[in-house]
């Protein structure tokens, strides 16, 4: 009978410790998350909307989210590095994708003023919807 003491004692799971926090502190906890949540969003803002940060937006983006420079110190990086806008472009293709994208942009913007439906007659296809659509974006003249 001894044994079959032993063998529950050993199954028997520890007294678990007391890990609750006293609400006193739990609230200065929360109040420190909270005040340190406000410095991070204030931080963020900081370097992301400086002046410093036009032109290097991609730059300003990586110092603020992915690092832990100061304020100060993501201003005088963002300083020292060259400007994105007066960079020149070198590779033909991305030069290319970007004047497809703004003219994507552009065409995409218009089509707000696209014809919302079939003029009447007959139904259209989905195509000649697409086609419609498109020339009124790009400003090509509607065939009808």
């Amino acid at each position: 009978m001894q044994w079959f003491r032993k063998v529950i004692e050993m199954g028997a799971p520890a007294a678990a410790p007391n890990l609750e926090l006293p609400a006193d502190d739990l609230m200065a906890t929360v109040a420190d998350d909270t005040q340190d949540r406000h410095d991070e969003k204030g931080r963020l803002k900081a370097i992301m909307c400086c002046a410093e940060a036009v032109g290097r937006e991609a730059l300003a983006n990586h110092l603020a989210l992915e690092t832990n420079l100061s304020v100060s110190d993501a201003k005088a990086t963002l300083l020292a590095s060259p400007n994105g806008g007066t960079l020149a472009p070198t590779d033909p293709r991305a030069v290319r994708v970007r004047e497809l994208d703004a003219n994507f942009t552009a065409a995409f913007n218009r089509a707000a003023y696209a014809a919302d439906e079939t003029p009447v007659g007959e139904p259209e296809t989905a195509v000649e919807r697409i086609s419609r659509n498109y020339q009124i974006a790009s400003g090509l003249p509607v065939r009808q």
